[in-house]
């Protein structure tokens, strides 16, 4: 007579269980999505990224380089229109071919 362990019985996943989230792994499958609930959950995190990265320009020329508030800002949003335009150059270009 044998005996059926737990690492005997196949598990089966239930029907409701995949969603957008879980439908495959990895981090590529996540950069290279078309699921638009994806894309936006990948724009979040971008866009709160590179709005913390302005702030830091913005302290950068404004406390540490002695700038004007309004020219800090200013020196602030070119600095990143100009990283913008570097990642845009260096990364995204070549992935979309």
């Amino acid at each position: 007579m044998s005996s059926v362990t737990l690492n005997d019985v196949r598990f089966v996943e239930p029907e409701g269980a995949r969603n957008y989230i879980t439908h495959d792994y990895g981090a590529l499958s996540w950069l290279l999505t078309k699921d638009h609930k994806r894309i936006a959950i990948l724009y979040l995190f971008s866009i709160t990224a590179l709005f913390m990265l302005g702030g830091f320009f913005a302290y950068g020329f404004i406390s540490q380089l002695g700038f004007n508030y309004w020219v800090g800002f200013l020196f602030a949003i070119i600095a990143m229109a100009a990283f913008g335009s570097l990642v845009e150059r260096v990364i995204v270009r070549p992935i979309l071919g």
